[in-house]
């Protein structure tokens, strides 16, 4: 119902991206350009950015509209929201290529939820996804990005099903 409400088609393929600030580090700018390059290609992919305060997201949607005038036919905002898990819920997959993170619960989050992971390499990232298997790691360039997010896209590659959380250290390796 809530892909419904925010307006994406069935077939839409959608990314969510969280954040309540810090958006250059956290890697916004390059999942939005990374999303434009995919749609050159194919239109389904969205990029659904839960978070963020009102002067805030109309700061990056002014760069938005000086960066990418059609980012409004495939990014939607929807500001600050008590219930992330219903958003989790309307997303295919969780996009979050950040620059640097001491340790993103909001990755743990996603992965809960279910959401496959694509992240780029940092801090706390090893002990959440197991590469290939519960999502992929993302480099730090937009057009990689994009050809990552195509095999998800053209179902080349899909998570392995129950797999949600890598597990970062067991009692027995403890």
């Amino acid at each position: 119902p809530m892909r419904e409400t925010l307006g994406f088609a069935p077939d839409d393929k959608v990314f969510v991206f969280v954040s309540a600030g810090h958006y250059r580090r956290k890697g916004f700018f390059l999942a939005v350009e990374a999303l434009a390059l995919f749609r050159k290609s194919q239109c389904t992919a969205k990029l659904l950015v839960v978070g963020g305060t009102e002067s805030r997201l109309r700061a990056l949607q002014e760069q938005l509209d000086a960066q990418h005038p059609g980012w409004r036919e495939f990014v939607t905002f929807t500001g600050m929201v008590p219930d992330v898990e219903r958003y989790f819920a309307a997303s295919d997959a969780f996009l979050f290529p950040s620059f640097s993170e001491a340790f993103a619960l909001v990755e743990v989050e996603a992965a809960a939820c279910g959401l496959p992971l694509f992240l780029t390499r940092h801090h706390g990232s090893e002990m959440i996804l197991e590469d290939g298997v519960n999502g992929r790691y993302v480099d730090f360039d937009a057009k990689r990005i994009a050809e990552v997010l195509a095999e998800f896209i053209e179902n080349k590659w899909r998570p392995q099903p129950g797999v949600h959380l890598k597990h970062a250290l067991d009692s027995e390796a403890y």
